[in-house]
């Protein structure tokens, strides 16, 4: 039996795939199909994603500020239909009810209560009931007002980001999904972007060119973390060639 270094008790079930030392079943660190020993997996060069995605544990996300930004915006909203609806009271309370009721749910969502994570989906329809007994003709429009928080409330509820926000567990190939679509040189994605924005405004293939070119030079598959998204970079200074000839052919012509 090969004793484990660390707890000579136990009896070695491998060796660490970074330093080679043997360690027990209570000292193996498995990270992305790879054994480690407790010591190497707490290193920040081996467990690199856990390192990028630690610190995010808690912070809002994205989606958490939009829903606050939501919820003042809804919920003067709903004062404002309260006292500016011509009518009887009672015929604009479900609209005012509605509005408030999802207003909220995004505050819910926005201060992290771990209700608050759900409270866009259920509010969403009360919100469409609100406004659709308001009156026939407002059936519709209830309805599909209902669908956009209904919508934010699933992106919301699915979004990495916004997982980390309320300690939701996120499994690892979820956070290798993630970082190579927004963590893994970004300014490739965003010199993409703005190769598609350069149809419609003149000049900006020129940026998106030029972060494309930066992009493909940052591009590093051998480091910790690695930097790849090489394939977007290229795109986008391909694609911003070809707008920014056509720019040139219109205004030349």
């Amino acid at each position: 039996m090969t004793a484990c270094p660390a707890h000579p008790s136990a009896e070695a079930v491998a060796t660490c795939d970074r330093c080679g030392r043997f360690f027990c079943a209570a000292e193996e660190v498995p990270l992305d199909g790879k054994r480690y020993c407790g010591e190497c997996g707490k290193r920040p060069d081996v467990d690199w994603l856990g390192e990028h995605y630690r610190p995010l544990i808690g912070r809002r996300s994205g989606f958490a500020w939009s829903a606050g930004v939501l919820a003042l915006g809804l919920g003067a909203l709903s004062v404002l239909a309260f006292f500016s609806f011509d009518g009887a009271i009672v015929r604009r309370l479900p609209m005012v009810l509605g509005l408030g009721v999802l207003s909220a749910a995004l505050f819910a969502f926005f201060s992290g209560v771990r209700w608050g994570r759900v409270a866009p989906l259920l509010a969403a329809p009360l919100f469409g009931l609100g406004l659709g007994l308001m009156s026939s003709e407002w059936l519709l429009v209830g309805t599909l007002c209902a669908l956009v928080p209904l919508l934010f409330g699933a992106a919301g509820w699915t979004d990495v980001r916004s997982k980390l926000f309320f300690r939701v567990e996120v499994d690892r190939p979820a956070l290798h999904k993630h970082f190579k679509l927004y963590g893994n040189n970004p300014l490739a994605v965003v010199a993409s972007r703005l190769a598609f924005v350069s149809l419609l405004i003149p000049g900006m293939s020129v940026l998106a060119f030029v972060l494309g070119v930066i992009a493909l030079a940052r591009v590093n598959r051998t480091g910790t973390p690695p930097v790849t998204n090489a394939g977007t970079a290229i795109g986008a200074m391909i694609f911003s060639l070809i707008t920014g000839i056509a720019w040139a052919s219109a205004f030349l012509a």
